[in-house]
């Protein structure tokens, strides 16, 4: 006999699914895989870092030559502070030989050209590469 009672409406919902769920591959190869996964992230990703330092961005050398190009102007700026005006004399350049045997041209500030003599080590910017005839 049915064990309800007289009047009650009768659900005509499936019973629940299992919820056990058994895998034909035990946990533990999984969590193996995913490990295992995870590290090589992690190698791929020090790897790429340790590329990076072939290539610094920071370049060394010794001071070849001065250069100073006379252009007066004066150069007014709109800042925080207002309109503020000043005088430059010229462009300052600096021809440096870089550890790498390459000659380079710095543009640089007043100061930095009278604190460095032709002899002297400078570090700077390693400029962006110049774009290929292909490129263009």
């Amino acid at each position: 006999m049915d064990a309800t009672p007289p009047g009650t409406p009768v659900s005509h919902r499936p019973p629940p699914p299992n919820r056990n769920f058994a895998t034909s591959t035990p946990a533990w190869r999984i969590a193996l895989l995913v490990g295992l996964c995870v590290i090589g992230f992690l190698a791929l990703g020090f790897w790429a870092l340790s590329r990076q330092a072939i290539n610094p961005k920071w370049v060394e050398g010794v001071v070849v030559e001065k250069l100073f190009t006379p252009e007066p102007e004066q150069q007014i700026q709109l800042g925080r502070d207002g309109l503020r005006s000043r005088e430059v004399k010229g462009t300052y350049r600096l021809v440096v030989r870089g550890d790498d045997g390459r000659d380079y041209t710095v543009f640089v500030g007043e100061p930095a050209f009278q604190a460095n003599a032709p002899g002297s080590r400078i570090r700077f910017l390693r400029p962006p590469p110049e774009p290929t005839p292909a490129s263009r």
